[in-house]
């Protein structure tokens, strides 16, 4: 058994808790005893997940890619997230409903969007790098330090991943926390007590686990999770069925059907919702070249059919966690509940009757993992002596053995830092390699995960040298490896290669590569970055406003040579203080014209 990480201390900035959503994100910062919520352009704690990159190197994230997205889907990722867990075969199955070139570069995933081909780390680190700029524009210090969650689902090299596009960004500490666990001390900070199931459940993700939370200790007893099993799955259902709707409408295939794909989407989020809280909804779905927009009713029996698959797998998840916790329905003193999806009567009464427990009160689903981040951010950053956390691996891994079987190494629900050492040989003289399969195990199925590359031993006759291989998982649940010749202390290069995601040597090679020292003092940067955004929001806003100046009632027009007058001046020579009050104002006023610019467009592409 490892040791436990101590709190890492306060070097750096204080950590701030990002619950990374595939939907939406939410960024918490220590605020007192309690947390405070960063907010989007649109003052919405909630910061939409799209990405929008254009090939004219223009990045926009949040409220402001995801309003672009119906008039440039090519262009706008809905959630990057969702490509750290996802093959490009599963992408590629959604069709128009995802609009991007997907590269096949094996084991990283690729695509095209923004006018060059790009990496999921890449496109996550450009997410975060948003985030990152926000906090400091706000707090007028650095942000350099996160607490990031991760839903149980993250294979050891998703979460790696994950971890390098938050370094990427610019945080120089990053930690990991899974969502239930994050959910867990949020509820323990508001005075919880007790064994606590705690589901996590939103747009690609079911997790859950099992937690003893004691006044001092909050242990993970058992922990599942799986991906694609959300609020986009019965969207995308929705859409589709809203796509064939207006495919059978149509004399001729639509025009632009990327665009009405990314429509039906739209569409079918809002279809969900409003089934989730009414007996009955109607759309209109604007149709090339006819008269009237295509109408469509959707009663609440719709909902349940398509939530059916949905609702099946994580009720079979549920079984499973309470198989691997040797618990049983009504053993547990409240059920938490995080994430939109939760939010969902169908949804919500099928936990409560799988694990016969109460529903937590005074828990915002959507703002409990984040409050949970930013606790373990206090925890880290010595700013609060409790609670220790003792997480375990919701998954086990084995090795290939004689024959093809599977020897476990390290059993599910081990609690972590863990580690476990084996012992290698060759097959053949002079061998100066090694290889292996590693396995991992969600459920009862071994499944291949990654090969254990073991290089630079010393050659002698097969089966001679004695490889001594430690394979640790952190507190974070990423595994790493190392070897040496137990005879000569003789240190081996190992190396993991994942079928899915970063090899070891990648990420050292881009770990190495990240500047750590800033190239210029915080003060200075800080008035660059706000200048960058200023002259950005203002020359689209001035091209705006002359491109359509049609569009704009003679008020606006004033308003808006005031305004751009007044940014000009500041950008100039104003305070950063300033400049980030005249951001708010010009973007306010912005708002109601790109709406207006935006919608017409759309209309354009639509029929």
């Amino acid at each position: 058994m490892a040791l436990q990480m101590t709190p890492q201390g306060t070097s750096g900035s204080p950590f701030v808790g990002i619950d990374f959503g595939s939907c939406a994100t939410r960024v918490s910062i220590a605020h007192g005893e309690g947390a405070a919520l960063l907010t989007d352009s649109t003052g919405e704690s909630a910061i939409a997940a799209p990405l929008a990159l254009s090939p004219q190197g223009g990045v926009l994230a949040g409220a402001a890619a995801r309003e672009r997205q119906l008039l440039f889907p090519e262009e706008t990722l809905l959630s990057p997230k969702s490509l750290l867990c996802q093959s490009g075969e599963e992408l590629a199955a959604d069709e128009a409903l995802f609009p991007h070139k997907i590269s096949d570069p094996g084991a990283v995933l690729q695509i095209e969007i923004g006018g060059r081909t790009r990496s999921a780390v890449e496109l996550v680190a450009l997410y975060f790098a948003e985030l990152r700029q926000r906090l400091e524009i706000l707090r007028e210090s650095p942000a350099s330090s996160a607490v990031v969650s991760t839903p149980v689902a993250f294979s050891p090299f998703d979460r790696q991943s994950l971890h390098l596009a938050a370094r990427m960004a610019g945080f120089q500490r990053v930690r990991l926390i899974e969502d239930p666990t994050a959910a867990a001390l949020g509820w323990m900070a508001r005075g919880g007590r007790g064994r606590v199931v705690v589901c996590c459940w939103g747009g690609e993700h079911f997790s859950a686990s099992i937690v003893q939370a004691d006044p001092e200790i909050a242990r993970v007893i058992a922990s599942v999770g799986a991906a694609r099993v959300g609020g986009g799955q019965i969207d995308r259902l929705i859409a589709r069925d809203l796509l064939e709707r207006v495919r059978g409408a149509l004399t001729t295939d639509p025009r632009h059907e990327a665009h009405l794909a990314r429509y039906a989407l739209v569409t079918a989020e809002k279809v969900r919702r409003a089934l989730s809280q009414k007996s009955k909804t109607e759309v209109q779905i604007p149709l090339a070249g006819a008269a009237k927009p295509l109408k469509q009713a959707y009663q609440k029996e719709h909902l349940v059919g398509w939530s059916e698959a949905v609702l099946g797998h994580a009720r079979r998840l549920c079984d499973l966690l309470q198989q691997k916790a040797e618990r049983r329905r009504g053993d547990y003193d409240a059920l938490i509940l995080a994430g939109g999806l939760t939010r969902m009567p169908q949804m919500r009464e099928m936990l409560e009757q799988v694990f016969g427990a109460p529903v937590a009160e005074g828990i915002d689903p959507e703002e409990a993992v984040a409050r949970g981040a930013v606790a373990r951010g206090r925890y880290l950053d010595r700013a609060a002596e409790l609670p220790l956390v003792l997480d375990s691996l919701p998954r086990g891994y084995g090795l290939e053995g004689p024959g093809g079987a599977v020897e476990a190494i390290l059993e599910a629900g081990t609690a972590v830092p863990a580690s476990k050492v084996e012992t290698f040989t060759t097959y053949l003289d002079q061998q100066t390699t090694v290889g292996v399969q590693l396995f991992s195990q969600v459920a009862s199925d071994w499944r291949p995960l990654a090969q254990v590359q073991l290089s630079k031993a010393t050659p002698m006759k097969a089966g001679q040298p004695a490889i001594e291989v430690t394979f640790t998982a952190d507190e974070d649940g990423v595994l790493s490896v190392e070897a040496a010749e137990m005879m000569r202390g003789k240190q081996l290069v190992a190396e993991l290669h994942p079928l899915r995601g970063l090899s070891s040597a990648q990420v050292r090679a881009t770990l190495e590569s990240l500047d750590v020292a800033a190239d210029e003092d915080f003060p200075a940067a800080l008035r660059r970055m706000v200048k960058d955004r200023a002259g950005f929001l203002l020359r689209s806003v001035r091209d705006a406003s002359r491109r359509h100046a049609g569009k704009m009632t003679r008020d606006e027009k004033q308003l808006f040579a005031k305004k751009i007058q007044e940014m000009e001046e500041l950008i100039d020579a104003g305070e950063v203080a300033e400049i980030r009050e005249a951001l708010q104002e010009l973007e306010a006023i912005a708002g109601p014209l790109k709406s207006r610019i935006l919608d017409a467009g759309l209309q354009t592409f639509l029929r």
